[in-house]
């Protein structure tokens, strides 16, 4: 119980010091929030270049039907004026695997799988869009709106048909039967229509729009520069005197800690709130494409993980430093580094080789990697776990390392 109130009591102190600088509160996440809005507008078009550059909205339509349906879809991309369509890729018909792995290798932006239909089928057969996860919302809608079209327009054809053959047989004498709608199947109602994602084995080569790239980025930023903030707090605290206080009291070195980070913690995850939510909302807005968030879990597992990697490093400041402006110097330096080797000023995607292996060594980088999988490649929880269990052990390092380092500066009061 005692334990509890002295938490409780370091907690609400925390707050309080906390609110007397309210400016100081609102630049946590002003700032950020200044980097994703005027960096989103300004790398836009750089953004879209790459991706077209790579892409070249190529797609290919495997053509299972042997009717008129898979011919007819065929057209209608091509006369379109905006695809490239490949039913042949390398001298060799393409398959659907053969599609997937083009897309993955960027050769490709998508693929439609067109089935033959079964008669004794008890449902639509489905038309398969595979769609790279990187690609624009705007491209893959256009593809998946062409389809519906094609279906929509040949149900409605077959039902004119079979309305031209039922009055015919009431009125042969007063109604001319014309059937003149091409090539149109009359069994293209047929089909249903499901997208699928060719899923990359490595997150370096997805092409994420300018959104998707710095509202995770600068939210990672945001999260670990509270560390340099937290580390001057306590060591701010351990050099003015009041952590003899502390001494004299039944309060533990690890109620203390525990009752100053906790707080620095929440502000995390209001950071992420906020800063997620200006993606969500206010970018398209602004004309930006929108962040969409398909796995919730997944991304609160992640910010949890990278949340409590910031905080443990502001333990290990705090640990390392003689004094404020030591602590702020090479803490800004670290922090900064980490950031343009994490992928976070510098894009991963556009990093030479040697620089991305480094980015695999620095918590950042395993940070955007997990984002990039949940925001763009659409992940779930499994697909993350790598990257938070890396957080996690580096949060266990950080932690442990600055706890006993305290610990022992602490014990030299």
């Amino acid at each position: 119980m005692t334990g509890m109130k002295a938490f409780f009591g370091t907690f609400i102190k925390e707050i309080k010091l906390l609110t007397r600088d309210p400016a100081g509160l609102i630049l946590l996440f002003l700032m950020p929030s200044a980097f994703i809005i005027s960096l989103s507008l300004a790398l836009e078009g750089t953004f879209m270049t790459v991706e077209k550059s790579v892409n070249k909205y190529k797609i290919a339509v495997v053509n299972n039907n042997t009717g008129h349906d898979g011919k007819n879809i065929i057209d209608l991309f091509e006369k379109s004026g905006k695809l490239i369509v490949l039913t042949n890729f390398e001298k060799t018909l393409l398959s659907e695997e053969r599609a997937r792995r083009a897309i993955i290798d960027s050769d490709i932006i998508a693929a439609v799988i067109i089935p033959q239909l079964d008669k004794n089928r008890d449902r639509r057969a489905e038309i398969k869009l595979i769609i790279d996860p990187g690609l624009a919302n705007e491209v893959g809608s256009f593809l998946q709106y062409s389809l519906q079209q094609y279906i929509y327009i040949s149900e409605i054809a077959r039902l004119n048909i079979e309305k031209n053959m039922l009055q015919k047989s009431i009125y042969p004498q007063t109604v001319e039967y014309k059937a003149n709608l091409g090539t149109i199947a009359s069994n293209s109602g047929d089909f249903s229509i499901k997208k699928y994602y060719a899923l990359r084995e490595a997150t370096t080569d997805i092409i994420p729009t300018s959104v998707q790239q710095n509202v995770p980025g600068w939210t990672i930023f945001a999260l670990f520069w509270i560390a340099q903030i937290l580390g001057i707090n306590i060591l701010g605290e351990i050099t003015d005197g009041s952590f003899r206080r502390v001494k004299v009291s039944p309060t533990s070195e690890r109620i203390w800690l525990t009752g100053k980070i906790v707080p620095y913690f929440l502000i995390n995850l209001l950071q992420v709130l906020f800063l997620f939510a200006l993606g969500v909302y206010l970018m398209p807005k602004i004309g930006l494409p929108a962040l969409e968030i398909h796995n919730t879990g997944a991304l609160v597992i992640l910010t949890l993980a990278v949340s409590l990697c910031a905080i443990s490093l502001g333990v290990l400041f705090a640990a390392l430093s003689r004094s404020s402006f030591m602590l702020s110097s090479f803490s800004a330096m670290i922090l900064l580094l980490m950031s343009v080797l994490g992928g976070i000023m510098v894009p991963k995607f556009v990093m030479p080789p040697v620089m991305q292996d480094f980015s695999m060594w620095v918590p950042h980088g395993w940070a955007i990697d997990g984002y990039m999988n949940v925001l763009v490649k659409q992940s779930g929880i499994r697909d993350i776990l790598p990257a938070v269990y890396r957080l996690l052990i580096f949060s266990l390092l950080f932690f442990s390392a600055g706890y006993l380092a305290l610990k022992s500066k602490l014990g030299r009061i």
